[in-house]
């Protein structure tokens, strides 16, 4: 018997629309009811270019809406590859 280790999902990438993290975070709504524990790390820098702070609120609206705030760390600074 193993102890029990808490389930989490991760994503890493710029905040942009194509890269789903709306989905995800919708995905995440989904499975909370089966698996309670579930939760996610996000890192995820706005782009320095594009549509990215536009979608950091949606983003919010949508951890909002699914009552997810508290299930998440998002990292929204970016990363150099050794912090990585």
């Amino acid at each position: 018997h193993q102890p029990h280790q808490q389930r989490r999902i991760g994503y890493f990438g710029f905040l942009l629309p194509h890269k789903g993290l709306r989905e995800l975070c919708c995905a995440l709504g989904l499975l909370v009811p089966t698996y309670p524990d579930l939760t996610a790390t996000i890192l995820s820098a706005r782009a320095p270019f594009g549509v990215s702070g536009e979608y950091a609120t949606v983003i919010e609206h949508t951890l909002a809406e699914e009552r997810l705030r508290e299930r998440i760390s998002w990292h929204t600074g970016f990363l150099s590859e050794q912090q990585i």
